[in-house]
């Protein structure tokens, strides 16, 4: 069972794929209209972001209480039973798959218009905000996920 304020998102995401694997599915006229199927994925994935910032905070509030500077940044938890070393390297991975597709408009660039600028501002812009939004969810994590 979710805890409560996990809830919103963990609802959010499985409309959000069936809606993705229907609209991605279904023919589509012609390559204009499929930018509709973008947008509304676009908005899914901002507000699964948006009730994460918003849930775990308010659960972390009306639950058991946020870490302290301390805890968040200076302390670490090993519930695996595997080597302080190997966990160090898994937290790698855990902020890995923020950074997956920030490459998706280099690889459409011979479709677009002007594709040696915009291409290049597609991955860079894109690189910026993976960035800011994967800082955000750590430290969110780090003061809201008590284990």
């Amino acid at each position: 069972m979710l805890p409560p304020f996990l809830l919103t998102s963990y609802h959010v995401r499985h409309p959000y794929s069936a809606v993705l694997i229907i609209l991605t599915n279904c023919p589509l006229s012609t390559a204009k209209k499929f930018r509709y199927v973008f947008y509304i994925s676009s908005f899914f994935v901002l507000l699964d972001f948006l009730l994460n910032l918003i849930g775990f905070p308010n659960g972390t509030a009306h639950t058991f209480g946020f870490r302290t500077k301390e805890e968040a940044f200076l302390t670490t938890y090993n519930g695996t039973g595997a080597p302080a070393g190997w966990n160090w390297c898994l937290s790698y991975l855990a902020t890995a798959g923020i950074l997956i597709g920030f490459d998706a408009s280099g690889h459409v660039a011979e479709e677009t218009k002007d594709a040696a600028i915009n291409a290049a501002k597609g991955v860079f812009w894109s690189t910026i905000v993976s960035g800011i939004g994967g800082f955000l969810t750590i430290i969110l994590f780090l003061f809201c996920v008590v284990c």
